[in-house]
């Protein structure tokens, strides 16, 4: 596919196609589902903010729409087109206009066999029979076995016995990588499935470009191939009689998010609630030293004394070496399955002031994180459909210059969206243990329905002090909540009752960002 090169661009501006087309997946969804989340409730003083915004999702870059280079997305690595064009298109984003090669992003998700990409483009009004540049239609570049083949495939054997004769490396690009693609499924199988859906939809087999090559031409698989040809049989005989392309069933788009709160005109953005990913581990680490230093100040509250670091961190279950901490909360992060994940809460700020460069940059900005929860889901085996079992919360914790603003709340309304998806079925129950005299942590969990579950116990503070002194111990309190027949909505609507109205942060706004009310994420019909 030939490639243009686009006018100059300002470091901003390209960044944003660099994100675009390469970022995590959940980065740029969670980039663009706040304008979304939000439409309709902004304020006379942030819609100067979401204009500017707006504008840049709209805008061309360079020749081409941001729905290019999301459709052009890797199938493999970094996945995720079929998720960012349909976020983009909530936005209104155009999804088959042409570039200056008159390629629309069904090209680009066709030359990357984004499957689920090119049928949602299909079923969105992109036309399968639109022809490039070089008067192809998307066909040609499904029908190649690697989206860097260049030439038919006669020119690429040839090619190849020419690299063999010089003693250079051969050409594999004819084998079809063999891994799975994000989709789950093997990246010949996705190659297939874009060849039927496009003719399906209207793209000539037998059509010739203006070098009189087909799609036939550029196919080196032989099972590309042999489909190519029945395709192309069917075609002539079925005339200019065509049955109507079937719909197809696509995966359901959930929110990049577990929960959001509510945009307020008085806080400084929002909050929002998602899993951890990589790029979290820096903040993550951080924040766990945070969590020890609040457990060794209650310890020295206690005791009277300052506890050897070890100490501390073994009476919390955490490693005393902040290179092994950073080790095992890399290998965690990541983790998104209902048994076993770690959570973030980011302070979310899309409306602040400023003009196009600050938008960009903005946009393309981690989010800050500032608090997280790990939960573990003890599975009750004994139970056929293994829906039994506790919820353990082992760590959370709120960033220093974050507390007292409803953040804890907020992640537990994201633990009941993450426990409850799909199950419509009460809650599995929840709970933690906390340092008996963290009055400020027992407090919350009251307020929030966690009741006193069982004794209190003592653990032993060990490598601290001499043999000849008595031991130190920690008392611990278990707290549980759980109750009977309590759905994901109820439960919600609990915990939501439970967070501070804004009125009580309103003479703070001035000062820091703050925590507004917090809603559930809008469904992808939403």
């Amino acid at each position: 596919m030939p490639r243009h090169a686009p006018p100059p661009m300002t470091k901003p501006t390209w960044k944003v196609v660099e994100f675009f087309r390469s970022g995590a997946t959940d980065r740029v969804c969670q980039a663009i589902y706040p304008y979304i989340f939000n439409a309709g409730q902004e304020t006379e003083d942030k819609l100067p903010a979401r204009k500017i915004a707006m504008d840049i999702f709209r805008r061309r870059f360079g020749n081409q729409y941001l729905a290019s280079f999301a459709a052009a997305r890797a199938a493999q690595r970094p996945g995720g087109a079929y998720d960012i064009l349909h976020w983009l298109d909530k936005l209104q984003v155009p999804l088959d206009e042409a570039d200056a090669a008159m390629q629309t992003p069904l090209f680009y998700a066709a030359r990357e066999a984004n499957y689920e990409a090119v049928a949602f483009l299909l079923q969105r009004g992109a036309r399968a029979e639109r022809l490039d540049h070089n008067s192809q239609n998307a066909l040609f570049y499904a029908a190649k076995s690697d989206p860097k083949q260049e030439g038919t495939r006669i020119e690429c054997e040839r090619r190849k016995q020419w690299r063999a004769m010089a003693g250079r490396p051969g050409d594999t690009r004819k084998d079809i990588r063999k891994d799975l693609d994000a989709n789950g499924r093997p990246h010949k199988e996705n190659r297939l499935a874009v060849i039927d859906i496009l003719v399906e939809y209207g793209a000539d087999p037998t059509h010739k470009d203006e070098l009189e090559r087909s799609a036939l031409d550029y196919a080196r698989d032989d099972e590309i191939l042999r489909r190519l040809e029945a395709l192309c049989h069917r075609w002539r005989a079925q005339g200019d009689v065509r049955p109507p392309p079937m719909a197809q069933q696509l995966p359901l788009v959930e929110p990049p998010c577990m929960y959001l709160s509510k945009l307020d005109a008085v806080y400084d953005g929002q909050y929002m609630v998602a899993y951890s990913d990589q790029q979290d581990v820096e903040a993550l680490v951080q924040l766990e030293s945070e969590f020890i230093d609040d457990h060794a100040r209650i310890i020295e509250l206690v005791h009277g004394a300052p506890a050897p670091p070890a100490t501390v961190c073994k009476s919390v279950g955490v490693s005393p070496k902040e290179a092994e901490r950073k080790r095992i909360i890399k290998s965690i992060t990541g983790q998104r399955n209902r048994l076993d994940c770690t959570m973030k809460i980011m302070h979310i700020n899309a409306y602040t002031q400023g003009g196009a460069q600050a938008a960009c940059a903005r946009l393309i900005t981690p989010p800050k994180v500032v608090g997280y929860m790990y939960q573990k889901v003890k599975v009750d085996f004994s139970r056929a459909d293994r829906k039994g079992g506790i919820v353990e919360v082992s760590h959370l914790k709120v960033s220093k210059s974050y507390v007292r603003r409803g953040l804890a709340t907020l992640m537990f309304c994201g633990l009941v969206q993450h426990l409850g998806a799909g199950e419509g079925e009460e809650l599995r129950p929840m709970q933690l243990s906390v340092f008996d005299r963290n009055d400020a942590a027992c407090r919350l969990y009251e307020k929030l329905g966690f009741v006193s579950y069982g004794e209190s116990w003592d653990s032993e503070l060990s490598g601290w002090g001499s043999a000849q002194e008595p031991m130190r111990h920690i008392r611990w309190r278990r707290y549980r909540r759980f109750v009977a027949g309590e759905t994901t909505e109820r439960a919600l609507a609990a915990l939501e009752a439970k967070l501070p109205p804004p009125s009580k942060w309103k003479w703070q706004s001035s000062m820091s960002s703050n925590d507004p009310p917090a809603k559930k994420p809008r469904t992808s019909s939403g």
